[in-house]
């Protein structure tokens, strides 16, 4: 064979296992909104995005307060009580420059069977000026909604899990510390 041709036959070989491979790893389909409660529906998820993400949710405005409300709403709705967390926190970053805030941070604890260790999943709700910060981050906070609401359906865990909705992510991650 010329060396062309070998070129050729691996170039090709390269381009099949490159096909097989984006094949095999795509995302599944999403979930419909009726599929079993147990289950997570990336559609019912959806419901949550579209809002909080319908406009930026600034610390201080209007947008922001009703943010977390909604998530406290929301976690009443499974019937669990959500543990509001205000404080006021100030924290140095260096070189002259301290983050300060009022914050809110929302907790809900799904209980387990044991009590001991839990699970913490967190996500933040805040958004930069301009943004509605959908990616950042409130498809990770509706994707904490939506696992909270299935694993509330399905049997009790061993551990509990909490659910951490943090504020002040864009502001130094004071709602973190």
């Amino acid at each position: 064979m010329k060396p062309s041709t070998h070129f050729r036959l691996l170039l090709l070989t390269l381009l099949g296992v490159s096909a097989i491979g984006i094949l095999a790893f795509r995302a599944p389909s999403p979930l419909p909104e009726s599929t079993a409660p147990e289950r997570f529906s990336a559609l019912r998820a959806e419901r949550h995005l579209q809002a909080l993400a319908s406009q930026p949710r600034v610390m201080g405005t209007a947008e922001h307060a009703a943010s977390w409300q909604y998530l406290a709403a929301e976690i009443e709705t499974l019937n669990l009580e959500p543990e509001i967390q205000q404080t006021t926190l100030a924290r140095s970053v260096g070189a002259g420059v301290v983050y300060a805030a009022h914050i809110t941070n929302v907790m809900a604890r799904l209980p387990g069977r044991q009590r001991g260790s839990a699970v913490m999943l967190v996500g933040h709700y805040d958004t930069v000026p301009g943004s509605p910060g959908a990616g950042d981050n409130a498809a990770g906070v509706v994707a904490l909604l939506e696992t909270m609401r299935a694993l509330r359906q399905g049997p009790q865990l061993a551990n509990d899990v909490i659910f951490l909705f943090t504020d002040a992510e864009e502001s130094g991650l004071l709602g973190a510390q």
